[in-house]
């Protein structure tokens, strides 16, 4: 047997830290790349419709697209439209709703939404108190 026991230790340590290294790089959380979303309202934006339908009147409610807010109602109706400026790829669009009804009786929300193309999709959100739902409309 050639060479020295903790000569060997050493390379081997230094072996495994080269080959450990890109498989950290690879796993950790930063070497995710970033997707860049348009802001709303931006280039590229097509017109919706959105309509709401609720069993029970919210105490209040919101609708989030790409993070930021779209619309915020502090005192809503039991039925409500408004039209949005939006970027609306082929793949679709994702809102979140978060929706406060008073009381723990079970509530519904229909939302139906026109597509720039006309077409219109319908949606319903089941809660009870609190409710933050995010639906999908391709």
């Amino acid at each position: 047997m050639h060479g020295s026991p903790l000569l060997r230790a050493l390379a081997a340590f230094v072996a495994i830290l080269f080959l450990g290294l890109p498989l950290w790089r690879l796993t950790h959380p930063h070497a995710v790349a970033e997707t860049v979303t348009a802001p709303v309202g931006t280039e590229g934006a097509k017109a919706i419709h959105l309509q709401l339908a609720f069993t029970q009147v919210p105490e209040k409610f919101r609708i989030l697209f790409l993070g930021k807010e779209l619309w915020k109602e502090p005192k809503p109706s039991a039925e409500m439209e408004r039209d949005f400026q939006v970027p609306y790829p082929k793949e679709g669009i994702d809102l979140v709703f978060e929706i406060e009804w008073p009381g723990d009786t079970l509530s519904a929300a229909r939302v139906q939404l026109r597509t720039p193309d006309g077409r219109n999709l319908d949606k319903t959100i089941w809660g009870k108190g609190k409710a933050e739902e995010t639906l999908t409309f391709e």
